[in-house]
């Protein structure tokens, strides 16, 4: 699975924080449980160095387990210069991973795009 292209784009200053709500189904339709599995997320740089780890701030749920929630509040964005950065937010059960999202954040010093 190569995942979606989301891209992430607010204002570094404003009292926001990002949320996003996602739902893994498969090519037929069918709600994927992931129950089993880990999720894990990284802000990286263009390097690839990582500015912000956001294991903690993702959630699995829904009534099929096939619902994954990010809310990364904005005081974890404070220490974070505005620009262009990249993400993954991947899944694992142990044995396999798979890459459900991948994209920018851009985040953009004092003003909000939409």
């Amino acid at each position: 699975m190569l995942g979606a292209y989301y891209k992430i784009q607010f204002a570094k200053n404003e009292d926001l924080k990002f949320t996003g709500t996602f739902t893994a189904d498969g090519i037929s339709g069918d709600p994927i449980n992931l129950s089993t599995y880990t999720p894990y997320m990284s802000i990286v740089d263009t390097d690839g160095n990582e500015v912000l780890d956001c294991d903690t701030f993702i959630t699995i749920g829904g009534d099929q387990n096939n619902v994954i929630t990010v809310l990364i509040p904005s005081s974890e964005f404070s220490s974070i210069d505005a620009g262009t950065y990249n993400y993954d937010l991947l899944v694992t059960d142990g044995t396999l991973t798979q890459r459900l999202l991948y994209g920018e954040v851009i985040i953009y010093e004092g003003y909000t795009v939409i």
